[in-house]
């Protein structure tokens, strides 16, 4: 299972998002090809309401850490 797969199964079992998109961006950075190192992210979920936006990244990074 891809680095990629793995987060966006951990993304839909804790957040069960109305919207999910992950996008590998390790091309943009000083990586090697095929590399999974840079992840962008954007998540709609009502896990996420009334949250401020420094809340939801530490969420999102404790569930990925």
């Amino acid at each position: 299972m891809s680095i990629q797969q793995i987060i966006e199964q951990k993304i839909q079992k804790k957040f069960q998002p109305h919207f999910l998109a992950i996008e590998n961006e390790s091309h943009l950075h000083h990586s090697n090809r095929g590399s999974e190192s840079h992840f962008k992210c954007v998540i709609v979920s009502a896990d996420f309401k009334n949250i401020r936006k420094v809340q939801r990244h530490q969420r999102i990074y404790q569930l990925l850490n």
